[in-house]
């Protein structure tokens, strides 16, 4: 018996010599002078993610005929012809065939498996020629185990080969398109959609040919809302070999790097040099579109503002924005000037904001007054503008310009500051975008402007306006700002203009002065409380904590230490990592007492869950700082979206009252303020045009007796939030494009009743909103017809009550914020015309979520039951 090291050497020296014949084999591979002839078959099959496709036949069948003319050193130089299938006996393949079967395709491949230069038929169309590599695509394969990253008909992708004997696994996955003109994905990525693509080959090979290919591949498209919603592609290859036979047909090229010559020469025809990614058959609407003019009579109920904050004014939008998008600067103005578009011109002007067209653009800036007294349509258009999702550079260049007028309308230009400073926050995302001059002339523009201010209003709108770009550049203008005392709005204001700043930033520059103006007594407490929540959002280091920790031990104002104590808490609950951290430095400091932790005011800061999914969870946050006398002095509700991959601020609805306690209560406040109030709306991080309900007694006596009975829009509008186009390149050579808008059409409403004689306030505001997934897969071609369709959305809306009873002291005040019942719906349409007879699919499924009542915080809940009789529930 041999020793085993001899066996083990014996063994081993047998198997490397098999496996250098069967690469041997393979390099030897198809031989010039033979013709190997291959039966093909292709499918693509669109379905619904998470959903079993069927396995119907819905095959393209071809007879292939692959030839190798000529050989050089490592290089073969190789010609593909597509015939009719000779198993075809409906014909129902023959209206594919006869525009393959023309031209030839020829190729290189390399020693290495590699394919390289493509040369086709300079008027042979790009559905052929795409058919054809995905055929070609096959034929790149490597007989050695290997991870690499190949040129493939994907793109660039990683390739794994696993060599099981007879057996060859080719896998792939994370392709990088080569051609990306025209995709685009939105900046609210949770509002949009994830795609992923995968593919497998099977080869069994018979002396260096291949024998039988047979691929699978799929793409996934998931809505990132609910990745239970999407669609998805099942890609289906095979090619098996039906016979060999020899040929006189060879072709040799002087030099192959002149091939492309070569051949124009003796085919008769030119030629165009290509590599193996598929090429995308771009399709323009240049016939048969639908015009904004034809549109109107179809749209124009359903696009009223009684409609808004429903789903068929959603829809009846985003159809709209496709139709603008296809027209000009004249066809525009005409619809927006017609008699039909008299009561629906502020819905109009959504639109065309939202196409983001050059005619779009022009025609609204024609129609529109940045300089006279009327500033409904202009505000409406900067509102709507504010949410663009690709802000392109003449939008950015025309506002720039009026941003630097002088504009007599206060409103109006601090709506122009908060639109540009949006838009150049979305445009940055773009990090080449971002070093651009329009950008650094904004920037310079800015800090200009605010330096020539003489007066706080003045001030407020550029600081703002930095809110809303978030840009680095600003942050000295900020700090400095927000260490001023008086007046306390321009503090205020510099603090909340971080929000959009990075934690790392904050964290670094702007902490040591957030925690400096936090410890201010003598500062107003809604700039201390602003601080506090600019600290919080970052990961806040121990010592800060600590100090303000501290602070609270030294007798603070208790409505500002119970709201300070309060949010605390709530994250704590919230976020084990600070929660850890609270309570190592409460540990360590001996903090954990009554002096600390039990405040006697009735400040609150709660958020809890207003759903929860396997996608997409989102939450609420009510935060309260009260006066003395327990009145209302700051809240914020705050929702909030958080998926695995994103998250997204909503909403933030903010209140302020300063100076009320004198009015009601025979205490006198300690901030000698006059009585003011006011609200502002930060929706998706864009903060909008702030308002002030009243200055001074006799504006607050006016806003009491003229409050609005019946509700009445304060806010109302149409938003395109993600605008979505990519390109999937299949393992066939066929390609898929994928189109999303989202749209959110929405109406925030209020009314008040207020009683002077019983002393009894009491109002409702309504938040009401449509949100629709519109979006498509489809293949990109003008020859097969197959894809699938979905309409996916919700509306409803939240009440937000508050009741007040000032007749006796202390004031008693009774928040409900409800949600009815809310409905869901999908619409799923699929399609295919691969074989002679069409088939369509739809299918409409609609969901209920019931109504809600949401907890507040638990003195609410006390005051609720002590008002219960006085309520109307």
């Amino acid at each position: 018996m041999l020793p085993f090291n001899t066996l083990y050497k014996t063994g081993f020296l047998v198997f490397a010599s098999l496996f250098i014949i069967n690469v041997a084999d393979l390099t030897a591979g198809f031989q010039v002078g033979v013709s190997y002839q291959y039966q093909y078959e292709t499918s693509v099959l669109f379905n619904e993610v998470h959903h079993k496709t069927p396995n119907e036949d819905k095959l393209i069948l071809a007879k292939v005929v692959v030839t190798p003319l000529y050989q050089l050193g490592e290089r073969k130089f190789v010609k593909l012809q597509v015939l009719k299938p000779d198993k075809d006996a409906t014909g129902s393949h023959s209206k594919y065939i006869k525009r393959l079967q023309k031209f030839p395709i020829f190729f290189e491949i390399h020693e290495n498996g590699e394919v390289t230069n493509l040369y086709m038929a300079a008027t042979d169309s790009i559905f052929s020629t795409n058919f054809k590599k995905g055929i070609i695509n096959l034929f790149q394969l490597k007989t050695s185990e290997e991870t690499s990253t190949e040129l493939d008909i994907s793109g660039n992708c990683s390739v794994k080969y696993t060599n099981m004997g007879g057996r060859i696994i080719k896998i792939k996955e994370n392709c990088t398109n080569m051609e990306i003109a025209g995709d685009f994905s939105g900046a609210e990525k949770l509002l949009g959609v994830s795609t992923s693509s995968t593919s497998a080959i099977s080869y069994i090979l018979n002396d260096g040919i291949i024998d039988t290919a047979v691929g699978n591949g799929a793409s996934q498209l998931k809505i990132n809302l609910n990745t239970s919603m999407g669609a998805k592609i099942d890609v289906f290859q095979k090619l098996k070999l039906t016979g060999q036979v020899e040929t006189k047909e060879k072709m040799i090229i002087p030099d192959l790097d002149e091939a492309e010559s070569f051949l124009d020469t003796k085919m008769g025809y030119d030629h165009i040099i290509s590599l193996l990614p598929s090429s995308r058959e771009i399709q323009h609407c240049t016939q048969g579109c639908i015009s904004p003019l034809d549109l109107l009579s179809k749209v124009k109920e359903v696009l009223r503002k009684e409609q808004l904050s429903t789903l068929a004014s959603a829809s009846a939008f985003l159809e709209y924005v496709r139709s603008f998008r296809n027209q000009g600067k004249e066809i525009i103005l005409q619809t927006l000037t017609h008699a039909d578009s008299y009561y629906i011109v502020p819905q109009l002007i959504d639109i065309a904001s939202a196409a983001q067209s050059k005619g779009s653009h022009k025609a609204i800036m024609e129609l529109l007054n940045f300089e006279g007294d009327h500033t409904d349509y202009p505000e409406r258009y900067l509102f709507t503008l504010a949410y663009a999702t690709k802000p392109a550079k003449f939008i950015l260049n025309n506002f720039l310009k009026i941003y630097k007028k002088k504009i007599a309308n206060k409103n109006l230009k601090e709506s122009v500051g908060l639109t540009l400073g949006a838009l150049m926050f979305t445009y940055c995302l773009v990090p080449s975008q971002c070093e651009e001059n329009i950008v650094k002339e904004y920037i310079m523009s800015t800090k200009s402007l605010i330096s020539k201010c003489k007066t706080e209003e003045c001030q407020l709108i550029y600081l703002r306006s930095m809110g809303n770009a978030g840009f680095k550049e600003f942050l000295p203008i900020l700090l400095e700002k927000s260490l001023q005392t008086k007046p306390s709005s321009i503090s205020s204001t510099a603090v909340y203009s971080l929000r959009r700043f990075k934690k790392d930033v904050i964290a670094a520059e702007a902490v040591p002065v957030m925690l400096k103006i936090y410890k201010d007594k003598t500062r107003e407490s809604s700039a201390r409380l602003a601080a506090l929540e600019v600290m919080l959002s970052t990961d806040i280091c121990p010592l800060a904590l600590e100090e303000v920790l501290r602070s609270l031990k030294k007798g603070d104002n208790s409505e500002f230490a119970t709201y300070t104590i309060s949010k605390l808490n709530d994250m704590a609950q919230n976020d084990p990592t600070f929660k850890k951290l609270l309570k190592s430095v409460i540990e360590k400091l001996d903090l954990l007492n009554y002096v600390v932790f039990t405040q006697n005011g009735t400040s609150s800061a709660f958020s809890s869950y207003l759903t929860v999914s396997k996608s997409v969870n989102s939450t609420y946050g009510l935060f309260i700082e009260n006066s003395k006398s327990s009145l209302m002095k700051r809240s914020s509700l705050d929702v909030e979206l958080f998926g695995k991959e994103f998250s997204e601020k909503l909403l933030s609805f903010r209140l302020y009252a300063d100076g009320i306690e004198s009015l009601v209560s025979d205490e006198s406040t300690s901030e000698e303020v006059e009585p003011t109030a006011g609200m502002s709306l930060t929706l998706f991080d864009v903060l909008l045009r702030p308002v002030e309900f009243f200055r001074g007694s006799g504006e607050l006596m006016s806003a009491a007796w003229n409050a609005p009975s019946e509700p009445t829009s304060a806010l109302q509008g149409n938003i395109l939030l993600q605008d979505e186009h990519q390109t999937l390149h299949l393992m066939n050579g066929f390609i898929a494009k994928v189109d999303l808008m989202t749209a959110l059409s929405l109406d925030i409403s209020g009314s008040m009743v207020n009683s002077i004689w019983s002393r009894t306030s009491q109002s409702v505001v309504t938040n009401s909103g449509a949100l629709l997934f519109d979006g498509s897969v489809k293949l990109e071609s003008k020859i097969l017809k197959a894809g699938i369709d979905f309409k996916i959305g919700g509306e409803g809306h939240i009440d937000f009550k508050t009741d007040v009873d000032f007749l006796k002291m202390p004031v008693k005040s009774c928040m409900r914020m409800m949600r009815p019942h809310v409905s869901w719906t999908q619409n799923i349409t699929k399609y295919d015309s691969f074989s002679s007879k069409s088939h369509k699919t739809k299918i409409n499924r609609t969901y209920q979520l019931p109504d809600m009542s949401y907890f507040l915080n638990q003195f609410n809940s006390k005051q609720c039951h002590n008002m219960i009789d006085s309520l109307e529930l």
